[in-house]
């Protein structure tokens, strides 16, 4: 075994640790490679200490739903398993920000997101959701998946001007006769993205992420929060219970059309919402083709490009010292970006591989 203080990378399974990206309550994500591929291929190693045995369950179980989902606008989840540091799990790397971020450079640029943007992201989030929803596991289809856990964060845009839905760690079938609370008593979830029934700790069903879709279009359109407010406590009581305003009255650019659509998202019975996503984007559809009847994507990644340009131009720079070509390049590969190893990974024992079975705005 090697010791900690040594420059060889981490290993999890088949995955060489190359830099963190990031660490915080729920563990740490790596940027990796695979140490047996014959090809160059990033992934992103999310790492949770084996300490937290509620957070590896959230691991595990997002393993076992997205194993089950297929689909272009959903984060692929490749491997999992453990070492005697934590759990891990594998997924594609995503090269873009999150929705979130994206949201607070757009105000801090003084540029509104062009309604064909926000558009083409949430009909992208829909699409990632009626997949979810009607997913089949075992040949079987099942009540379908609730994500529970829409909102900015948990949406990545990438550079390349196409969606991806992430976080499935409390995703649950819906109607399961399960604790919709935390072990604090608190609903799971982001409060001010929850649904009133979410809210309310009842069975939920795809309406509530419908709801919680509706909220993120919402503060997009009118760029504010919609329900968050001081603390968690009054953010819930706000979903349940505070006026919603109308985003044309906040965003001239919102046509009667696109109010309804949120109208209908926000309702608070939930047998007055979209019946599904499928229906939800079918309204949504024909006002995107009016902003952006071709190239929707391309618009998307223009404007990931013009708010995000420091971040490209640093990692064109980082590119080219080491010789791996232009950012440019990358981009027009779709692929991802090779970033310098900023802190080495520390080193531990052999992983033992679990297997992925199939059965098994502002941030928010």
């Amino acid at each position: 075994m090697t010791t900690a203080t040594t420059a060889m990378p981490l290993r999890a399974g088949p995955y060489v640790l190359m830099r963190r990206i990031s660490a915080g309550g729920m563990g740490e994500l790596f940027l990796a490679r695979r140490a047996d591929a014959g090809f160059a291929k990033l992934f992103v190693v999310k790492m949770t200490p084996l300490g937290r045995p509620g957070l590896v369950r959230l691991m595990l179980n997002e393993a076992r739903v997205v194993a089950n989902l297929n689909h272009p606008n959903i984060v692929q989840v490749f491997d999992a398993g453990r070492t005697d540091a934590g759990a891990w799990l594998a997924m594609e790397y995503l090269h873009g920000e999150d929705l979130g971020a994206l949201f607070l450079a757009a105000n801090r640029a003084g540029r509104p997101l062009p309604i064909a943007v926000t558009l083409t992201i949430v009909v992208d989030v829909l699409a990632a959701l009626e997949h979810a929803h009607t997913c089949v596991r075992r040949n079987r289809p099942t009540p379908g998946l609730v994500h529970r856990d829409i909102s900015p964060r948990n949406v990545v845009v990438l550079f390349s001007g196409h969606t991806k839905l992430i976080d499935f760690g409390i995703a649950k079938e819906s109607l399961e006769t399960v604790s919709e609370l935390t072990a604090a008593g608190r609903p799971k979830g982001k409060a001010a993205y929850m649904s009133p029934e979410q809210v309310a700790c009842v069975p939920l069903d795809p309406r509530s992420d419908l709801f919680s879709t509706g909220v993120v279009l919402w503060e997009l359109l009118a760029g504010r929060r919609l329900f968050a407010r001081a603390n968690e406590r009054e953010s819930l009581a706000a979903v349940a219970q505070a006026p919603i305003t109308s985003a044309s009255r906040l965003n001239p650019l919102v046509c009667a059309r696109l109010d309804a659509v949120l109208a209908r998202a926000l309702a608070r019975r939930r047998e007055d919402r979209y019946a599904s996503a499928l229906e939800m984007r079918r309204d949504l559809e024909p006002i995107l083709v009016e902003h952006a009847p071709v190239g929707r994507s391309d618009v998307v990644a223009a404007t990931m490009r013009t708010l995000f340009a420091q971040r490209l131009a640093d990692e064109d720079a980082a590119m080219r010292e080491v010789g791996a070509g232009s950012i440019e390049e990358l981009l027009l590969l779709d692929a991802s970006a090779v970033g310098i190893p900023t802190q080495p990974a520390q080193a531990t024992a052999p992983t033992e591989s679990i297997a992925t079975t199939p059965d098994g705005p502002p941030p928010g």
